[in-house]
C-alpha cells in the first residue's frame, strides 16, 4: 500500500486496520503530513500546520488503542477544521488581519469533541476572508487553489476544508456554511459536504458571521464518513443559546439501505435558471438512477425560492455588519475591498427590513413543512456551473452572463434561511475534469434521510471515488 492509497482510505478501513494493528496512528499522521508537506504548496488548502501537536496526539492515540482503549471511529484519525474554530493555544485568524495573531485560551466545542474522540488536528484550514465569500481568493493569505485544476477556484468559503479532503490531505474537515459555504465548495472539489440542522452543531467557539444563517458541517469522501464526523461533534450545548436540545441520533449505524416507494421531489422551475449542459444531463442522470433504486419522483417548484435567496442575503449583510461595526469604523483599512463593501452595504439594511426578513423566514419554513408533508427529499444541483476560473467575474449560462458570486450562490442561499439539512454529494464531472454535486434537501432535524438517500446513491454510483490526478 502506498502512501497516496493510504490518505484515501475510509473512516471503516482506518479504523478496522488500527485495531487490527495493520497500521497505526502514528504512522498514518506521518503520511499525511508528508503529503501536506508535498501537496500543501501547490493548492494553499491549510494556513497553519500543527504538526507538533498531531504526532503528540497519535502517540497517544496509539498507545490507548494498543491498550484496548479505542474511543470510536475518529480515534487516531487525522483530520482538520477552518481557521474559524478556536484552538486552544494556536492562532485562529479567519483568515483577516484583523485576528492575526489572536491565540484562543480554550477550545471550540467542535474541537473539545474532536480532540475527546481522539481525532488528530492536523491544522487549520484556508477560507475567504472572515468566511464572507465563495471564491477563496484571501488577499492577506494567497488564493486556495482547486485541486483539480489548479487555475480554478475551490469554492467558498470552507475552500480549504474541501480542498484538503479532495487532495487526500485530511480525512474529513470541518467547515461553516451560512449562504452555501458547505455545500459549494463541496461541489467544486468533488467532495461530500453536510450542512446540518440550523443549531444541530454547537457554533460555540466559532468566528460568527451570521448568528441566524450559520451552521457548522463536515466534508468528508463518502456519506458514511460525513455522517460519523457529523454526530461525533452534533448534539446540545449549554454555551451555544441556538443549540437544538433534542438528542443527537446515531445516523451512520442507521443509514437505510433502500429508498424503495420513497417520494422524491427533483426541484424545476425559474429558481433552478439556466443550468451548466452537463450538469443538467447529470442531474437527469441522478434522477434516473434514484429511479431505479426504487424511489419515486415527482417534479416540484419551492414557492418563492428565488425572493428568499435574496432576502436571505439582505439578512446576512444586516448581521454581517453587526459583528464587524466596531472593527469596520477602527480598522477599514484591514478589510479587503469585497468584504468592506458587503459590511458598509449591511449598515444600509433598515430595522424594517430585518424585521420583515424573519417574518419571511417563518413563512418560508411553513411552505417548506407542507411540501415535506408528502416528499421524503427534495434534489437539486448544488452549483449550477462547475468551478469559474480564479479571478473570473462572469459565467455565460444559456447564451447569457450570469455573476459568478451570484451563480455559485443561487440554488444554496434558501436552505441556509429555512435552517433545514441539505446535503451535497458528488454527481458527475464534466468533459474538461471539473466535479459538481447534488444537494439532498430534508425537513428539519431529520438528516438521516438524506444521508440515507445520499448513501444509496454512493453505492449506486462512482463519482465520489474519483480523485484529482495531480494528487498521486
Amino acid at each position: 500500500m502506498t502512501p497516496d492509497e493510504l490518505a484515501y482510505f475510509s473512516l471503516d478501513e482506518l479504523g478496522r486496520a488500527y485495531l487490527t494493528g495493520g497500521l497505526s496512528p502514528v504512522e498514518v499522521t506521518e503520511a499525511m503530513l508528508a503529503r501536506i508537506e508535498r501537496l500543501n504548496p501547490r493548492i494553499n488548502a491549510f494556513l497553519k500546520i500543527t504538526a507538533d501537536e498531531a504526532r503528540k496526539q497519535a502517540r497517544s492515540a496509539e498507545t490507548e488503542i494498543r491498550a484496548g482503549e479505542w474511543r470510536g471511529p475518529l480515534h487516531g484519525v487525522p483530520v482538520s477544521v477552518k481557521d474559524l474554530f478556536f484552538t486552544r493555544g494556536v492562532e485562529t485568524t479567519g483568515g483577516s488581519p484583523i485576528y492575526r495573531n489572536f491565540v484562543p485560551d480554550f477550545d471550540s466545542t467542535v474541537v473539545a469533541r474532536l480532540k475527546a474522540a481522539g481525532a488528530v488536528l492536523l491544522g487549520k484550514t484556508h477560507l475567504h476572508e472572515l468566511a464572507y465569500g465563495i471564491t477563496n481568493d484571501n488577499p492577506h493569505y494567497g488564493p486556495c487553489l482547486n485541486p483539480w485544476d489548479r487555475t480554478r477556484i475551490p469554492g467558498g468559503s470552507s475552500g480549504g476544508s474541501a480542498a484538503a479532503v479532495s487532495a487526500g490531505l485530511s480525512f474529513a474537515s470541518f467547515g461553516t456554511d451560512t449562504g452555501g459555504s458547505i455545500r459549494i465548495p463541496a461541489s467544486y472539489c468533488g467532495v461530500t459536504g453536510l450542512k446540518p440542522t440550523y443549531g444541530r452543531i454547537s457554533r460555540y467557539g466559532v468566528i460568527p458571521l451570521s448568528v441566524n444563517l450559520d451552521h457548522v458541517g463536515p466534508f468528508a469522501r463518502t456519506v458514511k464518513d460525513a455522517a460519523v464526523a457529523a454526530e461525533i461533534v452534533a448534539g446540545s450545548d449549554k454555551n451555544d443559546p441556538s443549540s437544538l436540545r433534542a438528542a443527537c441520533p446515531s445516523w451512520a449505524e442507521n443509514l437505510e439501505s433502500s429508498i424503495r416507494g420513497w417520494r422524491i421531489g427533483a426541484v424545476r422551475g425559474a429558481f433552478i435558471g439556466a443550468l451548466h449542459p452537463e450538469i443538467a444531463q447529470a442531474m437527469a442522470n441522478a434522477e434516473f438512477e434514484l429511479e431505479r433504486a426504487g424511489a419515486a419522483l415527482e417534479e416540484i417548484e419551492i414557492p418563492d425560492a428565488t425572493e428568499i435567496g435574496e432576502i436571505a442575503h439582505l439578512l446576512q449583510m444586516a448581521d454581517g455588519a453587526a459583528v464587524y461595526h466596531r472593527r469596520i469604523i477602527e480598522q477599514p483599512e484591514a478589510f479587503s475591498e469585497d468584504v468592506r463593501i458587503l459590511i458598509e452595504q449591511g449598515h444600509l439594511v433598515s430595522a424594517v427590513d430585518y424585521i420583515n426578513a424573519q417574518r419571511f423566514r417563518r413563512q418560508f419554513q411553513k411552505k417548506l413543512r407542507a411540501l415535506f408533508r408528502r416528499l421524503k427529499a427534495m434534489i437539486l444541483p448544488a452549483t449550477p456551473i462547475p468551478a469559474p476560473l480564479l479571478g473570473q467575474r462572469e459565467i455565460e449560462l444559456a447564451g447569457a452572463p450570469e455573476d459568478v458570486g451570484i451563480a455559485s450562490t443561487r440554488l444554496v442561499r434558501p436552505f441556509n434561511f429555512a435552517g433545514v439539512p441539505v446535503l451535497t454529494v458528488p454527481c458527475g464531472i464534466t468533459n474538461t475534469g471539473l466535479p459538481f454535486g447534488m444537494q439532498i434537501v430534508t425537513r428539519a432535524a431529520d438528516e438521516l434521510t438524506g444521508l440515507s438517500l445520499g448513501h444509496v446513491y454512493q453505492e449506486r454510483t462512482q463519482w465520489h471515488t474519483r480523485r484529482p490526478t495531480d494528487c498521486y
